[in-house]
């Protein structure tokens, strides 16, 4: 799977919400998420633990989160820009047939609270309280058949122009990279 995606830090979150609201954005569901990264030979590699704490009336859970716990292993450039990033999520036995046991090297644990929005079906958008780290705001715009990379990419550009006065810096690496810089600091 493949998606265009963008981070940043969000400067003032609240204003930053309302104006992807006005944008076109609906809510969808808040979660807490602690996402553990292992060391792997490519990419990056994390097991998600979900807790849904908040879903929008019309969202089942099922459609959020379908398992408390998800494998995803990625593969995307470092870069402070939106950047394609191909993906794979798995259940735990798919991530033992792919890994075996899973007692991989464990190298960092990010906790966040996530506020899940959704523009025109096919962007997600993150609103990220990660602990110890901020307030983050991720686009990730789905590559389909019916939308192709470069408007996956026009929508996120899009997106970003409506809440570009409460962003901060754009994040070229993962929250684990950040979290790993805090830990030597």
């Amino acid at each position: 799977m493949q998606n265009v995606e963008y981070k940043a830090e969000l400067r003032e979150p609240r204003l930053a919400r309302a104006g992807l609201l006005a944008a076109g954005c609906r809510f969808v569901a808040r979660m807490r998420q602690v996402d553990t990264y292992f060391r792997v030979a490519s990419g990056r590699f994390k097991r998600r633990e979900i807790e849904v704490l908040e879903l929008a009336p019309e969202v089942e859970r099922e459609d959020v989160a379908p398992r408390a716990t998800e494998w995803i292993l990625y593969e995307r450039p470092d870069a402070a820009a939106a950047r394609v990033s191909n993906y794979q999520i798995y259940s735990e036995e798919q991530a033992r047939d792919r890994f075996g046991d899973l007692r991989l090297p464990e190298l960092v644990s990010v906790a966040k609270e996530r506020e899940l929005l959704l523009y025109e079906k096919l962007v997600r958008v993150h609103l990220d309280e990660v602990d110890r780290l901020g307030s983050f705001l991720e686009f990730e715009a789905l590559v389909t058949e019916t939308q192709d990379r470069a408007l996956a990419a026009e929508r996120v550009e899009r997106l970003r122009e409506a809440v570009r006065p409460w962003l901060g810096e754009a994040i070229g690496g993962s929250y684990a990279d950040l979290m790993l810089a805090e830990q030597e600091r």
